[in-house]
């Protein structure tokens, strides 16, 4: 059996990024491509506040945001910010933020955050730069790594921890308007959280919700994430903003709980059989069942490999978080089994 023609890392996004319109009162500041580090941001506009959901990855970044969704909020300053999760691209913007906005996340993704340093990133940067001019496999995945990395400036990030904290679910009130916080990790991360307009109809996913690209599990375990798509599906929004990815429907949400419905089972039937998280993966993407899913069409699908042994991990009680440098090195591992995936399906 072998593969489609193209690659296995998939189809980039194709929709333009920047300031979206979303509901009345809402817009979406829309990162390009969607990838690794390009998180959206959320803003909800109260009747004389401004709600700012996640703020980017480094301080580059983050000016820009600022500066595309000034116009948007003109005399409604931003009061309050929301981190949907530890890591480093929803929150190491937070120190452009106003000094006296309040900063808000769940407890478990704020122990997460002190885990998760720029300056380890920034080293991961120069080692991949370093070796970059390897010869061979060695070489060109660390390449890839750098180009992924290359664009941000960690060095220079100062880090702004959130100053509220919650467990389980809350509501707070901008500019008049009321917006649910509901903390549904661990998951994605140890705390992730979404955050609900009801007035508007509006729900921000956070990274629960990876559109047109193939979804990263580092906590766990997959029956957490089935749940947070069924609230998300329950609450039936207008509009829904993903962490990663364009604006997206329910059809596209649907076919993200199947998924995960489908690693879940076969992760559980790999495991039982003793085939290792990786092979399993090969296993599955070679599956015909993969090849004529909507998943097949998303970027990255490599990286099915990471949620496996994720929840390989809960399967063997041994459901450690792994550190920020671990989560870096394994994107890069990755891209390197896409290479092999390819290479194999070919041979």
């Amino acid at each position: 059996m072998s593969f489609p023609e193209r690659s296995l890392h998939g189809e980039a996004a194709n929709y333009e990024g920047g300031v979206h319109p979303v509901a009345d009162g809402s817009v979406a500041y829309l990162q390009p491509n969607g990838g690794l580090g390009e998180a959206n941001v959320g803003v909800v506009l109260g009747d004389d506040s401004t709600l700012i959901i996640d703020t980017c990855w480094d301080h580059k970044q983050a000016r820009r945001m600022l500066d595309a969704i000034g116009p948007h909020i003109k005399d409604r300053p931003i009061t309050t910010v929301v981190n949907t999760h530890s890591n480093g691209d929803h929150w190491w913007g937070n120190a452009l933020m106003p000094a006296d906005a309040q900063i808000i996340t769940s407890t478990a993704s704020l122990e997460a955050m002190k885990t998760e340093t720029p300056a380890a990133l920034g080293a991961l940067q120069v080692a991949l730069k370093a070796a970059s001019h390897l010869p061979g496999p060695a070489g060109r995945s660390a390449r890839e790594g750098y180009h992924e990395f290359a664009p941000f400036e960690f060095f220079s990030v100062r880090r702004r921890y959130p100053d509220t904290t919650f467990t389980g679910q809350t509501e707070i009130t901008v500019g008049g308007r009321k917006i649910e916080l509901l903390e549904v990790g661990p998951a994605h991360t140890p705390g992730d959280l979404m955050v609900f307009d009801h007035e508007a109809g509006v729900v921000f996913g956070g990274d629960i919700l990876f559109i047109e690209q193939t979804p990263i599990m580092w906590e766990g375990p997959t029956q957490n994430w089935i749940k947070a798509i069924e609230a998300i599906l329950k609450f039936s929004p207008e509009g829904i903003v993903p962490g990663h990815g364009p604006l997206t429907t329910i059809e596209q949400v649907t076919n993200l709980h199947t998924y995960f419905q489908w690693v879940q089972s076969q992760a559980k039937s790999h495991h039982d059989a003793g085939t290792p998280a990786k092979k399993a993966a090969l296993h599955m993407l070679r599956s015909a069942e993969f090849r004529s899913s909507p998943w097949a069409r998303w970027g990255r699908p490599e990286i099915l490999a990471v949620t496996l042994a994720t929840e390989y991990r809960h399967l063997d009680g041994k459901a450690k978080s792994p550190n920020q440098v671990d989560m870096a090195l394994m994107m890069t591992s990755v891209r390197a089994l896409g290479d092999k995936l390819v290479a194999d399906g070919k041979g």
